[in-house]
């Protein structure tokens, strides 16, 4: 089994917040499918077998190991395109950066991953 984004919700541009909350998704789809409710859970049990990651998600995996730690089953990563800040939030998500005054970009969310019967064809 793949994981692949849902392609008519995903973010078209390649920023550092973009790349961090597409880390996130999946990295929230790879939980839910093994029942882990900490991201630590995953590290230290592994993927299992049925799951297949490309190379390109285990980079980006592994690019945002530190942030994707404090993901929960019910937190979701928002990420500014502008200032670069991200936030979790469970619950409500506000639609506005909030990291600092002089900042009140649209922030990028969210969207979960789906599965996919083929390798997706992603260059992450």
């Amino acid at each position: 089994m793949w994981f692949e984004p849902n392609a008519d919700k995903r973010v078209g541009v390649d920023t550092d917040a973009a790349r961090l909350v597409t880390a996130s998704a999946l990295a929230r789809a790879i939980m839910r499918k093994i029942k882990a409710t900490r991201w630590s859970e995953v590290l230290e049990s592994g993927v299992p077998e049925p799951i297949h990651l490309t190379a390109a998600q285990i980079r980006l995996l592994d690019e945002h190991g530190s942030v994707l730690a404090y993901l929960g089953p019910k937190s979701k990563i928002l990420a500014c395109p502008e200032c670069g800040r991200w936030m979790i939030a469970a619950g409500t998500m506000p639609k506005k950066c909030s990291s600092s005054l002089d900042c009140a970009a649209e922030l990028i969310k969210m969207v979960d991953f789906k599965l996919a019967k083929v390798p997706p064809d992603l260059d992450l």
